[in-house]
């Protein structure tokens, strides 16, 4: 969950062992005016990685199989709760990322990293853009989605005849999941219900034609695999740490704002997702991104107020 920040060394030093040197500082912004206020210092340090140069990572930040899998390589003297922390590092050429951190977990703070090296390098923080992910393939049909498909189906015609409100929407998920006890699960919130509604109904009618039901259900048939496969423990939470990879698993990518305010939004104090939470998420991201697209002109979308207030409120 912290900031990363790529850095390519590529010249080694004038001298004769090939390594680069480097200087990094960490310092902490405005710590010194919220003493006013009882705050003092964090305990601040960084760590340094070094990335394979023949592995697959992309411009998004490493996730938490790369940190089981390599260990540091360097990092800062020491953590300590001073305004600000140096080290001197000499590393072979090579690209490295630098992770920032507190010495406690959960604390957050405004920060300045300066990075100097005697050769000219490049940095960039490692980060994407907020999107739909193209071409990503649906999950397998299991048993149990095929009964599930037909429990709905057959709600539908008994309870909404043509055409389903939000109220009968809730009434029909609920019964069909709440009666699979796959995980810790309570029920659907008309909020959530509302949205799922909204994804859908292009004519603002407040209501879903069982073709549009369908699209819902493979939706919510991919979302439900997909917090299947990154929940722990059968506890119906989805922890901070995997939210990334499950929505990238779900065709999103989210940039580290997105995500931030995602977690921000959306989770407990422990900074856990619950699965209605996790739905509710996914559906005003498809909603809000897809309505974007639509107004789109080369990365900056102009609304009108009559637009912009309905894609938010209705989403």
């Amino acid at each position: 969950m912290n900031p990363q920040y790529r850095v390519v060394l590529t010249d080694p030093d004038d001298d004769e062992d090939d390594l680069c040197t480097i200087l990094i500082g960490l310092l902490q912004e405005d710590r010194r005016k919220k003493r006013k206020k009882g705050l003092d210092m964090l305990t601040i340090g960084y760590v340094i990685y070094k990335m394979n140069e023949n592995g697959t990572y992309g411009k998004g930040p490493l996730d938490t199989k790369f940190f089981k899998f390599n260990a540091s390589v360097a990092k800062s003297p020491s953590f300590i709760n001073m305004r600000e922390v140096c080290g001197r590092h000499q590393l072979s050429p090579g690209t490295y990322v630098i992770i920032p951190s507190t010495f406690e977990p959960n604390q957050q703070g405004e920060f300045l990293l300066r990075i100097f090296t005697e050769k000219a390098g490049t940095t960039s923080e490692m980060d994407e853009g907020t999107g739909i992910i193209k071409d990503k393939p649906a999950p397998s049909v299991t048993e149990d989605d095929k009964v599930q498909g037909e429990e709905l189906k057959e709600s539908f015609k008994r309870i909404a005849g043509e055409d389903l409100e939000v109220d009968e929407l809730r009434d029909i998920l609920n019964s069909v999941f709440t009666k699979a006890k796959e995980f810790t699960f309570d029920r659907f919130s008309l909020d959530v219900c509302r949205s799922m509604v909204a994804m859908h109904d292009v004519e603002l009618s407040g209501k879903l034609g069982f073709e549009e039901f369908k699209v819902l259900w493979k939706d919510l048939r991919k979302w439900k695999a997909v917090f299947k496969e990154f929940y722990k423990d059968n506890s119906g939470l989805l922890s901070s740490y995997e939210i990334r990879n499950a929505f990238h698993a779900s065709g999103f990518r989210l940039s580290n704002r997105t995500l931030s305010a995602i977690i921000l939004r959306f989770s407990n104090k422990k900074g856990e997702i619950e699965f209605d939470d996790f739905l509710l998420c996914a559906i005003r991201l498809m909603t809000m991104i897809t309505s974007f697209k639509g107004h789109d002109n080369k990365g900056v979308a102009s609304y009108d107020i009559e637009s912009f207030i309905q894609t938010t409120m209705y989403s």
